[in-house]
């Protein structure tokens, strides 16, 4: 089963129309790659798609035979190998020279902005399965580039982007799923965009469904609590004065209290004679509660 990060990379790739295009995403790939220098390339992926993309390009402008690829035994890990010679067609190809930095001179148009980030996910780029979490991250060979590609985006998209360092190596990263949407949006991943968004959207139906089962439940213990403690004043005034020695009101209330323990206190009034509100029923049960702890306080003085 594919990865949500393959999934986005594939929909990249296969929204690619055009060679200025894939020219903007080769120019990202590379401005991304931790193993260049002036000796060559060696670019390494777990991913069958941005192998395939890489060695096409690659030699649509640098020529045959300028990149050699290698497969691990296990088959799931490619290494892209581009010499020296070929190395320096390609970068004059997609406009980048060494050292490699992204600044204004070398960026494609505007319009393909979009694509030259695609390209640095597609080399050094994941996304976390939106079910789980919400993570995006993409890793570069220094903090230059880092801090470049951060103002890039800002620039043109005002997506904020952060830095961090860890055991991979120089990151910016986003944690923030409406952010993460975005930037699929502006790579030209739109169908996991909107899948993104619906995971997000069924987690937030799914919390805030939670939240008001443990509200109910919550309100459903107070309630009963509330009850138990009602039927005991009732039943500590029938032991001792009676209830015939309450008022009329009282002796009703505190009947039906008897008869019905589970009713709330809307349904306890309802069920007067007239009717009466939830908060007159909660009074006339409040005036028994009060009577019943007179009756508890001169017991503790009797004894």
């Amino acid at each position: 089963m594919s990865t949500f990060s393959y999934k986005v990379k594939q929909e990249i790739i296969q929204n690619v129309s055009n060679p200025v295009q894939a020219k903007a995403i080769m120019q990202g790939i590379i401005c991304s790659l931790k193993n260049i220098s002036e000796k060559g390339i060696c670019f390494i992926t777990e991913n069958d798609m941005v192998k395939n993309f890489f060695e096409k390009n690659v030699i649509k402008l640098a020529g045959e035979g300028s990149v050699i690829t290698s497969v691990s035994p296990s088959g799931s890990v490619f290494t892209l190998e581009v010499n020296p010679q070929s190395l320096e067609k390609l970068l004059s190809a997609v406009n980048l020279a060494f050292p490699i930095s992204i600044d204004q001179d070398n960026l494609p148009k505007q319009k393909y902005i979009g694509s030259f980030i695609a390209g640095a996910f597609l080399a050094s780029g994941s996304i976390n399965d939106p079910e789980k979490k919400y993570h995006f991250q993409i890793t570069f060979p220094n903090e230059d580039i880092c801090n470049s590609f951060i103002n890039l985006v800002w620039e043109f998209y005002e997506v904020s982007l952060k830095y961090s360092e860890n055991s991979q190596g120089k990151m910016i990263y986003i944690k923030e799923s409406e952010s993460i949407e975005e930037l699929l949006f502006i790579v030209g991943a739109t169908k996991c965009a909107y899948e993104h968004i619906n995971a997000r959207i069924g987690k937030e139906i799914h919390n805030k469904v939670n939240r008001v089962m443990n509200c109910d439940n919550a309100n459903i213990n107070k309630s009963v609590k509330a009850s138990c403690e009602q039927v005991e004043n009732i039943e500590l005034i029938q032991k001792t004065i009676g209830l015939e020695n309450l008022t009329s009101p009282l002796q009703e209330i505190a009947m039906a209290r008897l008869e019905f323990p589970e009713y709330s206190l809307e349904e306890l009034g309802k069920h007067m004679n007239p009717p009466i509100s939830r908060s007159g029923a909660n009074h006339r049960l409040e005036r028994i509660a009060k009577i019943a702890k007179n009756i508890k306080s001169d017991k503790d003085e009797n004894k």
